[in-house]
Order: C-alpha cells, then sequence, then structure tokens
C-alpha cells in the first residue's frame, strides 16, 4: 500500500525552492541573453529591419530568437508593456512546444 501524501505539507516544503530556481532561471536567461546580444554583430541593423517589420505587420512587437536556445538575439518593440518577464515566457513556452510529441 502507498502511503498517502500530505500536499498541503509538501507545497509549503517546495514552493520556496521552486521560486528560487524561478529566480535563479530568469538571472541566468536574461544573462545569457544579455551575452549573446553583445556578440552578434550588426543587431542594431537588424533591430532596425525588425522595426520596419513590425510597421509593415501592424505588429506591438518583433522578437528575433536564436534557434538552438532561444534567447532574443534582437528586437523591435512600437507599444510599451507591462510585462517585464514576457521574453522568459515566451522562451518557456518555445522549449515546452519544442519538447512536446506531435
Amino acid at each position: 500500500m502507498l502511503p498517502l501524501v500530505d500536499l498541503g505539507r509538501d507545497t509549503v516544503i517546495f514552493q520556496p525552492k521552486l521560486e528560487k530556481f524561478t529566480d535563479l532561471f530568469i538571472f541566468s536567461y536574461k544573462a545569457w541573453s544579455a551575452i549573446v546580444y553583445q556578440l552578434i554583430p550588426n543587431v542594431g541593423s537588424m533591430e532596425q529591419k525588425l522595426k520596419q517589420f513590425a510597421e509593415i505587420m501592424d505588429a506591438d512587437e518583433v522578437l528575433l530568437f536564436e534557434k538552438a536556445t532561444f534567447l532574443v538575439i534582437a528586437q523591435a518593440q512600437r507599444a510599451p508593456h507591462d510585462d517585464v518577464h514576457r521574453f522568459e515566457k515566451v522562451y518557456r513556452l518555445a522549449v515546452f512546444s519544442s519538447v512536446m510529441p506531435n
């Protein structure tokens, strides 16, 4: 017979650890994105072209991700956004959808 698990107790124990992991994930994502951004030549030119593309498409924002890591390489923003973690959310969504079976 399997022992019963007290979910309330486990939630109390694991929630702080999950929050620390999430904070570490966000920090490392931002750090690697900043490094990749600095290493890419002509980022300004790419962002200018993304801005033109955003204008043509009437998009609020356009992001260019690196294929293997999904790190943001360049972006163009036409409208302000309140969500400062939107890149991390898109990254998690892309990674999750890439590992899911078809």
